[in-house]
């Protein structure tokens, strides 16, 4: 997202980090002035307590910041089509979209939350959260790449997060947004992702039908 938005003119950006959440003295300095806050920061591994604890407390963190400095910039939240879903993580994105969205409300602030799906790219931690930078990892370094379960995933790269970003914001988009992921199950994935290997290991650049096959090889060639 960082990368994306230094490329447009007109845009100066501020960015927060862990140490930038540790005070509120760094919180006010970061939020005050800023016409626009992407918030990602988040915790999807751990155990269900600090999951639950950290993400809420993430966005309390960031609201009580725009009301100590009366900030009322358009805010976008990272949320997760696991949102649904009755898991520690889940619920701490619920919890996190409606401390955002009540400060909105009182505020008048634009808020939009994004829920994205299965978010994978170039230098992807594997092991993590996207199996799809697990399996290209394994497959470029030697390793052999198991299918846990055969779930269905919804899978969108991550330039296509950023330029969907980048659209929300020139438009001053509120409420829910969930950009479109392309459909494919973790064997088909897998499939693919074998085929592009092998054709790339054996010296050939491989056909790109489709826009997934050309985002796939670049996130695997990374590794």
């Amino acid at each position: 997202m960082r990368c994306r938005l230094s490329v447009e003119d007109g845009i100066s950006i501020s960015a927060a980090d862990r140490a930038t959440f540790s005070t509120p003295e760094a919180m006010d300095a970061f939020v005050s002035g800023c016409d626009v806050i992407v918030h990602l920061a988040g915790q999807n591994r751990g155990s269900d307590a600090e999951i639950e604890e950290t993400n809420p407390a993430l966005a309390k963190t960031l609201v009580d910041a725009l009301l100590r400095t009366d900030s009322s910039p358009q805010v976008l939240f990272a949320s997760s089509t696991h949102v649904d879903r009755d898991t520690a993580y889940g619920r701490s994105k619920r919890q996190a979209t409606d401390i955002i969205s009540q400060w909105a409300k009182e505020q008048g602030a634009g808020f939009c939350n994004l829920i994205l799906p299965h978010v994978y790219g170039e230098h992807g931690k594997p092991f993590y959260n996207s199996v799809v930078s697990t399996f290209c990892y394994q497959l470029a370094t030697g390793g052999a790449p198991e299918i846990d379960v055969d779930g269905q995933l919804e899978l969108l790269h991550a330039q296509e997060v950023a330029e969907y970003v980048l659209a929300a914001i020139r438009s001053g988009r509120s409420g829910d947004a969930k950009p479109d992921g392309v459909p494919i199950k973790v064997s088909e994935l897998l499939v693919r992702l074998r085929g592009l290997s092998e054709e790339y290991l054996a010296g050939v650049i491989p056909d790109f039908n489709e826009p997934l096959d050309l985002r796939l090889f670049n996130t695997f060639r990374s590794y």
